[in-house]
C-alpha cells in the first residue's frame, strides 16, 4: 500500500456517507429533496472509495482514478445547491436542471482535459460551496434558520478542512490528507444534520 492510513481515512467517508445516504433514502415519500441528498452523499461515498483505491495501492491507471475522484467530487458539489433549494421549491423548475447540466458539462472538460487542479477547486468548491452559502443566508430570511446555522457551521468546517489540506498540516502520525478527511467528516456530518432537521 502507498498511503495506507490516507486510504483508511477516505474509506471512512464511504462508511459515513453511505450510512447517510441510507437513512436519508430510507424516507418516504419519495421526493426530488431526497433523491437530490441521498445522492449527494452517495457521490460523496463514491469519490472517497475512489480516493481510497488511488491511495491505498499502486495501479496503471492512476491517473484516470484521480480524475473519477475529481469527476465524482464535481457532481456532488453540483447537487448540493440544488439540494439546498430544494427546501424552499420541493419540485425545482427545469432551469436549476439546466445550470447543472452547463456545470457538469465544464466539469467534465476541467477534469478530463487537463486543466489545472487550481481551476478546478476555484470553480468547483469555492463556487460551489459559495452559492450555497448564499442559498442558505435566503432560507435563513425565510425561516429555515435551523437549516441555515447547521449548513454554515458545516460550511466552516469544510473551509477548515480545506485550508489545514493546503497548508500541509499535520498532526503527529497523520498526514494533511488525513487530517482533511476527519475533520471534513465532522462537516459532512452538519450538512446530514442540516437535512435531518429540516426535512419534513
Amino acid at each position: 500500500m502507498n498511503e495506507s492510513l490516507t486510504a483508511i481515512t477516505d474509506f471512512l467517508i464511504v462508511l459515513e456517507s453511505s450510512f447517510f445516504c441510507y437513512l436519508i433514502f430510507s424516507t418516504t415519500p419519495k421526493t426530488p429533496n431526497i433523491y437530490l441528498w441521498a445522492f449527494f452523499f452517495l457521490f460523496i461515498a463514491l469519490g472517497a472509495f475512489l480516493g481510497s483505491l488511488y491511495h491505498g495501492f499502486s495501479w496503471d491507471n492512476m491517473p484516470l482514478i484521480w480524475k473519477g475522484v475529481n469527476f465524482t467530487l464535481v457532481i456532488a458539489f453540483t447537487l448540493l445547491p440544488l439540494a439546498l433549494y430544494s427546501f424552499k421549491e420541493p419540485y425545482l423548475p427545469f432551469w436549476c436542471y439546466y445550470i447543472a447540466v452547463g456545470v457538469l458539462c465544464l466539469a467534465l472538460w476541467t477534469v478530463f482535459l487537463g486543466s489545472s487542479q487550481f481551476l478546478h477547486l476555484l470553480i468547483y468548491e469555492v463556487f460551489s460551496l459559495g452559492l450555497c452559502l448564499m442559498l442558505a443566508y435566503h432560507l435563513f430570511s425565510l425561516g429555515f434558520k435551523q437549516l441555515s446555522i447547521l449548513f454554515f457551521i458545516g460550511f466552516v468546517v469544510s473551509a477548515i478542512a480545506a485550508l489545514l489540506q493546503i497548508f500541509k498540516v499535520r498532526l503527529g502520525s497523520l498526514g494533511h490528507n488525513d487530517v482533511f478527511h476527519i475533520v471534513e467528516m465532522v462537516a459532512l456530518l452538519f450538512f446530514f444534520l442540516a437535512w435531518k432537521f429540516t426535512y419534513k
